[in-house]
């Protein structure tokens, strides 16, 4: 990935400046860590693993054997949403990134023992994250991340406040607030050095912005139903009712799934498939899509276009336009 989109904000500053997070289109990463070489099977966790779902499907077939790490390099890459590595995102441009991540439960809490996760399998870990966007940071001036962390697997209540309490000291209490996206400039947040904002559910800590309150990042069946023009429907109707609100964060989820049998159907044929070829004509439409439905309803404000494979989807330049350059 090209790092030519590693300071679009600060390249813009003369019209971003001015502007509240409320106003600006983000280029957003789906599942962010779940990177293609990354993804392991963990030893510690068998809640969130896929294998008891396919050995059902197996049963359902009259298949009495298939090898466990077979099925686990064969449906590993229906789980991979990226060919590039952090760092290769952030200089790509991507500035709100969606992590779904899982606590070791076998451990006391701890960031280097929380990891993305999709389906039961492990990435990097939560602080490796962090020291990644904070690097970046610290070399980009006037960026500005947003991390939504909304899929939270592994953590009971008091695991949820050490995971608030780790993330905000990380940043030296430094965050950005919800008042923030509405009423202060992005000059400002930069002078106060306060560049990291995280939505996360079931917080009511001041300096973590409420999911439940002010964002807006809906999921629909059909998005892992297999029949993309169906989604697409979906999204059209997600922006028209809700990306015309200006009382939350409003992410477009452009980022579909085919649906388990199907994705079961090809590991047991052994056909190579994975998310990236099967996603991959959709991704190319979503420039298309997302243009046409605002030329219906000029209303629409989206702040961050949420999708995989950015190489593909193009959606640093889709957000890039949106926000007039």
């Amino acid at each position: 990935m090209a790092a030519g989109f590693a300071n679009w904000m600060g390249d813009h500053w003369d019209t971003l400046g001015n502007r509240t997070l409320i106003s600006v289109t983000l280029p957003g990463s789906h599942n962010s860590g779940n990177i293609q070489g990354k993804l392991t099977r963990p030893t510690w966790d068998e809640d969130q693993y896929i294998w008891n779902k396919f050995q059902d499907f197996l049963s359902c077939r009259g298949v009495s054997d298939f090898p466990q790490d077979e099925f686990d390099a064969r449906f590993i890459p229906w789980n991979v949403n990226h060919n590039v590595d952090l760092k290769s995102q952030l200089e790509g441009g991507m500035r709100f990134f969606h992590l779904k991540i899982l606590k070791n439960k076998s451990t006391p809490f701890s960031l280097q023992e929380t990891f993305h996760q999709h389906r039961g399998f492990v990435a990097d870990n939560l602080l490796s994250t962090l020291k990644e966007f904070k690097e970046f940071l610290d070399q980009h001036p006037k960026e500005i991340i947003l991390v939504g962390v909304n899929n939270i697997n592994g953590f009971d209540d008091e695991s949820l406040v050490q995971l608030v309490t780790a993330t905000v000291k990380f940043w030296e209490d430094k965050t950005i607030t919800a008042e923030d996206l509405y009423q202060t400039p992005l000059d400002t947040l930069v002078q106060q050095n306060r560049r990291f904002g995280l939505f996360m559910e079931k917080s009511n800590s001041p300096q973590v912005i409420s999911t439940e309150t002010h964002l807006h990042e809906q999921w629909d069946p059909s998005g892992h139903s297999g029949n993309t023009a169906l989604f697409s429907e979906f999204l059209k109707e997600d922006m028209k009712n809700h990306a015309t609100q200006e009382k939350h964060f409003y992410v477009l989820q452009a980022n579909p799934n085919n649906n388990q049998d199907a994705m079961f159907e090809s590991v047991l044929n052994r056909d190579n498939q994975s998310l990236e070829s099967w996603q991959s004509h959709f991704m190319k439409t979503i420039r298309d899509l997302v243009r046409n439905t605002i030329s219906e309803n000029p209303k629409i404000r989206i702040n961050s276009i949420n999708a995989d494979f950015q190489e593909i989807s193009k959606v640093t330049e889709l957000a890039l336009s949106l926000n007039g350059f």
